[in-house]
């Protein structure tokens, strides 16, 4: 009885035990016709449940998402694909897609028939007040029979990966950053101070190009001199993330640690486009030894 309650509907289970009830009353009483009617009442959710069950489809599910990194409170476009890859063409059916609970409701629609080979995309969106890696999916599918009188319920396999960086504010500045040799600002400033290129002069070397004979210091020093130049040093900036529990309050999205990964992602960022070469330490790229390296903008989010 149980397995029968898992597979009839309510629709389903009243016609069966009005059916039930009907039969033992067209059976007590003496009415034929009751009983027949009982009988055909018990049958047709039984029957309805046979042909649930034992119909089998098979499916392809592909999830396609644009972009596929965004950020928080920006909406994200999803493609899902149904490809019919069995012989008989599928049934109507009612299919929802499983999402994390920050990504919104779970998008529910009705899927019509499909033929053999075809293919049917469904488009949903979605949008997250919380930054981080989301599931999209598994889809799970309700299929029913004509008469509403039975169901069965599947989860079709298959997940997708949606990233959503950080909230970047764009942060303004009262000096822009120079552009080259002439401009105003701290590049200027050095190569006012150093030249264009920092010289140094050092003893001749067998291989040494001879064009970079420094005829000055050759004369004072009796010695072959050459000059070495090295190119001004790039400005740098360390961008420091505390992930300590104890360094923080609150939860979720409104928590003082969001609100530092966001402050640190929209300075990293006006720091990249300004020219800096950023380093980002926090608890992951420590680990990773990745603090010592320079990174872009998009490794930085």
């Amino acid at each position: 009885m149980r397995a029968l309650r898992s597979v009839l509907t309510t629709r389903g289970m009243a016609f069966f035990l009005s059916g039930i009830l009907l039969f033992l009353a067209g059976v007590v009483l003496g009415f034929r016709d009751i009983t027949r009617f009982g009988v055909l009442l018990v049958a047709l959710p039984l029957i309805s449940s046979v042909l649930v069950r034992t119909r089998k489809t098979r499916m392809r599910i592909e999830r396609h998402t644009h972009p596929e990194r965004i950020s928080v409170g920006q909406d994200a476009h999803v493609t899902l694909s149904f490809e019919n890859v069995s012989t008989s063409t599928t049934p109507l059916f009612l299919a929802e897609e499983r999402l994390d609970y920050v990504l919104g409701d779970r998008p529910r629609f009705v899927v019509g028939r499909i033929p053999p080979g075809r293919v049917r995309a469904i488009d949903y969106a979605v949008r997250s007040h919380l930054r981080g890696r989301h599931h999209l999916g598994p889809l799970g599918v309700q299929v029913q029979d004509p008469f509403g009188l039975a169901n069965r319920h599947a989860v079709l396999p298959g997940t997708a990966e949606l990233v959503v960086l950080p909230a970047v504010h764009p942060l303004s500045s009262n000096r822009q950053p120079s552009a080259g040799v002439g401009s105003e600002g701290e590049q200027a400033h050095l190569i006012a101070l150093h030249g264009e290129d920092d010289v140094t002069i050092r003893e001749y070397r067998d291989g040494d190009d001879l064009r970079r004979i420094h005829w000055p210091a050759t004369a004072r020093t009796g010695d072959l001199m050459v000059r070495q130049e090295d190119r001004p040093a790039q400005r740098r900036a360390v961008v420091l993330l505390d992930p300590r529990p104890s360094a923080h309050g609150g939860s979720g999205a409104s928590s003082s640690f969001e609100w530092a990964v966001s402050a640190a992602a929209s300075v990293a960022v006006h720091l990249c486009e300004s020219g800096y070469a950023v380093h980002l330490v926090c608890a992951e790229t420590v680990e990773t030894t990745r603090a010592a390296e320079t990174m872009t903008a998009d490794e930085i989010l």
